[in-house]
């Protein structure tokens, strides 16, 4: 018959690994002196030496794998076919009859990215690579701060909650798959929602969410496109009046300067013409400049 554990020596055992808790590690039934065996951390140690990397270094290493991403994911959705995911029709385990050019990883990215954003699964790419190139432009510009990507996250979402209305409105898409398939989840989530204000509420607010971030994603400003839009009407509703833009074209007449006199008398020196003081302007102010010597003509050599 199995004897019991003495409960004194369980609290006795327990007493003695706090009191050394402080300078052992508990390795099963072993202890461990912490001097000797530290406690290694991956994440930490892979965490210092990506800290050792210079900034450029490492904003530019940054930028490569997110463009890099960006090729591979476009590869994918393109090359996207229904077939490829697991218990789809004509779909094998062994992974002969895929069709996508990634592979089987990229039939299942392709899949979620189109049930998540539908049609808006096309722009992921461009995304990624945008955040790249902000990545790489950090080296001289400004390091990219959090609502830049919040903008970026707000334009997806909104795009896809206006795709998914667009096809609830349509009169050949009064179906719940329709507007799944154009705005995948969210889309389909958000517009649902965003229906209940009403279909011309739901179009302004989802408009406006669009607008606030583009303004946090870009450096775009509503009023400067405003401006411009105005100006560019105003050019078109002026009519083209030929007179005015030939005087406009006009060659204006040449200002009238006097020319520096300068007389050689070799190749190496040079004689200016002589100056007046300012005493001889005080007593002759209206007497004109003396003129400069001739320039002696340079005999010509005997051959």
């Amino acid at each position: 018959m199995r004897a019991e554990p003495d409960p004194a020596d369980s609290d006795r055992t327990r007493t003695a690994m706090e009191e050394f808790s402080g300078g052992f590690a508990v390795r099963g039934d072993v202890l461990f002196e912490e001097s000797i065996m530290p406690s290694i951390r991956p994440h930490e140690m892979l965490s210092e030496a990506w800290n050792e990397i210079e900034e450029p270094r490492r904003k530019e290493i940054a930028s490569l794998v997110l463009f890099v991403t960006a090729v591979i994911l476009a590869l994918a959705l393109v090359s996207y076919d229904p077939s490829d995911v697991a218990g789809a029709a004509g779909s094998r385990a062994d992974g002969t009859g895929t069709h996508n050019w990634i592979g089987k990883p990229g039939g299942y990215v392709a899949h979620g990215c189109f049930t998540l954003f539908g049609w808006l699964g096309f722009l992921l790419p461009l995304v990624i690579g945008y955040i790249g190139h902000l990545h790489f432009r950090g080296r001289w510009d400004q390091r990219i701060r959090w609502p830049e990507y919040l903008g970026i996250v707000i334009v997806l979402t909104s795009v896809c909650a206006l795709l998914a209305i667009i096809r609830m409105l349509t009169a050949e898409a009064q179906t719940s798959t329709a507007a799944w398939n154009a705005g995948g989840a969210i889309g389909f989530f958000l517009a649902n929602r965003l229906l209940t204000l009403g279909n011309v509420g739901a179009i302004v607010v989802d408009l406006a969410a669009l607008a606030v971030g583009l303004l946090l994603a870009t450096p775009l400003l509503i009023s400067d496109c405003f401006r411009g839009a105005v100006h560019t009407v105003n050019r078109w509703r002026t009519p083209f009046d030929e007179e005015e833009t030939e005087e406009d074209l006009e060659t204006l007449m040449p200002l009238e300067t006097a020319p520096t006199i300068r007389t050689t008398l070799d190749e190496d020196r040079f004689t200016l013409p002589p100056l007046r003081t300012i005493d001889e302007i005080e007593r002759h102010p209206g007497a004109e400049e003396p003129e400069s010597p001739p320039t002696p003509k340079k005999p010509l050599k005997k051959q």
